[in-house]
């Protein structure tokens, strides 16, 4: 009950602005307009669609629906997946329920729901690769989606699954040829420069990027510094991951691919839940006190202090090594 009170609450705390943008933008392609045309107004700009051409593809079904009846789709499969990443770690009906009403009051959650993000599905879809599927196309759909979770691939690599990194990569790069073979216009125009244009999906430094780069720009760090930063981060991941068993490899990959983004969103931090996950119960103080940060914005109330980037490189070093995990049930 207080899930869906939640979901229904939520819906009207960002207004679904994200779905907006994706129902508008694909409707508008979908007419014979233009996709990355599209702007819908916001508190400080207007945001056009910022994936690529695939995602439209995917999008497309979502569109043809009331935008209420998209938004009913989309938060029952967040909402969905969600439930079914934490009983492939808690196993219980009982712990699952638990852990969806103290996700309730975590931001990134919240946020993804009320924004009609996409991020919940796509943590799913790797999720459930990595952790119990284990062939490397789900991992490669949600890469074609959004091009952050190509981390993953790189991940797999490392881990020395190759097979399940060449699988990803195969249907990374098929269901991108596929989208440049329906919308040649639109693929030409975002790989050839819309896809490299960081300040389309936001200002660099906002209250809201946790990023590594958001946090080193609020504190007018010299630009040098990211990119050695971003290094040590993706040098200390490959160390950990390296010998990770699944569900610690998924959580760090998760953490390094939030920090070393060049924009993450509050909700993009929904990507760091199974290294929250993974710090229960072996480190339960620090697990609560990540929760309870995530949970009260403190990211608004001194936004120099990057609050959130700060419980990323924390995860990033904190997550145990339990291989006991990684067998599914």
């Amino acid at each position: 009950m207080a899930v869906a009170a939640l979901v229904v609450v939520s819906a009207r705390w960002h207004g679904l602005f994200d779905l907006r943008i994706y129902h508008g933008a694909v409707r508008q392609w979908l007419h014979g307009g233009d996709l990355y045309g599209y702007r819908e107004p916001g508190p400080v700009r207007n945001y056009g669609f910022t994936y690529p051409p695939f995602a439209a593809l995917l999008f497309a079904p979502l569109a043809l629906l009331p935008l209420p009846a998209a938004a009913a789709l989309l938060t029952a499969a967040s909402v969905a997946g969600t439930a079914a990443l934490l009983r492939v770690r808690l196993r219980r009906v009982r712990p699952v329920l638990t852990a969806l009403v103290v996700l309730a009051a975590v931001e990134p959650w919240r946020d993804t729901l009320s924004f009609g993000q996409v991020n919940l599905v796509l943590l799913t879809l790797v999720g459930l690769d990595l952790l119990v599927l284990r062939n490397g196309a789900l991992a490669g759909l949600a890469t074609a989606v959004k091009l952050t979770p190509v981390l993953f691939i790189a991940y797999l690599v490392i881990a020395r699954r190759y097979r399940e990194a060449a699988v990803a990569a195969g249907v990374a790069a098929a269901a991108t040829g596929l989208a440049w073979l329906v919308a040649p216009g639109a693929s030409a125009r975002y790989w050839g420069g819309l896809a490299w244009q960081v300040s389309r999906v936001g200002e660099v430094g906002a209250p809201a990027d946790q990023s590594l780069a958001g946090a080193l720009q609020r504190l007018h760090a010299p630009e040098a510094v990211w990119p050695l930063l971003a290094l040590a981060v993706v040098l200390f991941w490959t160390t950990r991951v390296q010998a990770a068993g699944d569900w610690e490899g998924f959580a760090l990959t998760g953490v390094a691919m939030c920090l070393i983004s060049p924009i993450a969103w509050v909700h993009h931090l929904v990507w760091e839940l199974p290294a929250v996950l993974l710090l229960f119960p072996r480190r339960r103080l620090l697990g609560l006190a990540v929760v309870a940060v995530l949970a009260l914005r403190l990211v608004w109330l001194v936004p120099a202090l990057s609050l959130l980037t700060l419980v990323g490189i924390v995860l990033l070093a904190a997550v145990p090594h339990d291989r006991t995990s990684d067998v599914s049930p």
